[in-house]
């Protein structure tokens, strides 16, 4: 697998996260913590480094087929 491959899988990368989860226009109060507004964002970049990790290998393993 070359580079551009490699850019085209991340670039095509659907983010399952909502947009508006935390949006302006939303009233509500919210009752979190930093130490848990932390760990949400972690965990995005955790979750969606090993999605991307699974489809490269996914399409590597396409390959040797």
């Amino acid at each position: 697998m070359n580079i551009k491959e490699i850019i085209k899988i991340i670039k095509e990368y659907h983010n399952p996260y909502p947009s508006d989860i935390f949006s302006w226009d939303n009233h509500e109060k919210l009752n979190f913590d930093r130490g848990r507004f932390n760990k949400h964002c972690f965990q995005i970049v955790e979750n969606m480094r090993q999605d991307i990790i699974n489809l490269i290998e996914e399409k590597c393993e396409l390959k040797k087929s």
